[in-house]
């Protein structure tokens, strides 16, 4: 799944103060860019006041959800998850 481009964690980034991001994944992968090993994470952020910010990581999660050839239950399952999540009620 992990193509055309792919986004991995780094501590060193900003982010907000009241943000937490949980890593769902990390995919390792050869980089065609000549950097060798590295890894694709997915991860979910989430501020103090419960907004989700999914991050994929790659282009290839949607392709997942519909194109025959690239059909990932894995992945159909943890999107319901995601948007079932997103769409509950916050207090």
């Amino acid at each position: 799944m992990v193509a055309v481009e792919a986004d991995g964690f780094n501590p060193a980034m900003p982010r907000p103060v009241d943000a937490e991001q949980t890593l769902l994944s990390a995919s390792p992968y050869v980089d065609s860019w000549g950097r060798g090993r590295t890894i694709q994470n997915t991860s979910l952020c989430e501020n103090g006041e419960g907004t989700l910010v999914f991050v994929a990581g790659t282009f290839h999660w949607p392709l997942a959800l519909n194109e025959p050839e690239h059909l990932n239950p894995q992945v159909q399952r943890a999107t319901r998850n995601l948007l079932s999540r997103m769409l509950e009620p916050r207090d």
